[in-house]
């Protein structure tokens, strides 16, 4: 983008656009085969804050995301993703006091986290 901006935007025929940044402030689901590749390249654009993980269960049978689950924390990033299981979401949604003991079927009927 940047060298097609380059062009076009002093001749008026787009906005300049801060794609990457766009980009960072997106978060992603790094459930599914998210290592070795995909999550070392994701990490080049999004910090840890905005990765989350969706199991994908029921769609995907309980084995095989629970061994999806196990490759991503057995990869190389598995001692640094913590936080994407509650921590994230819970920024996302204001819940940050809840703690982790809030179930995730709960958390509309306690909205917003109760004091």
């Amino acid at each position: 983008m940047a060298g097609i901006s380059r062009a076009l935007v002093p001749a008026g025929m787009m906005e300049d656009a801060d794609v990457l940044g766009c980009l960072r402030s997106l978060c992603y689901d790094v459930a599914g085969d998210a290592e070795p590749v995909m999550l070392d390249a994701l990490l080049r654009i999004a910090d840890l804050t905005h990765l989350l993980h969706g199991s994908d269960w029921p769609q995907a049978p309980a084995p095989l995301a629970k061994a999806k689950l196990g490759a991503l924390l057995g990869g190389p990033h598995g001692q640094m993703l913590g936080d994407l299981f509650w921590k994230n979401v819970a920024s996302i949604y204001g819940l940050e006091g809840c703690g982790e003991s809030v179930r995730m079927a709960e958390v509309h009927a306690r909205w917003p986290c109760p004091a």
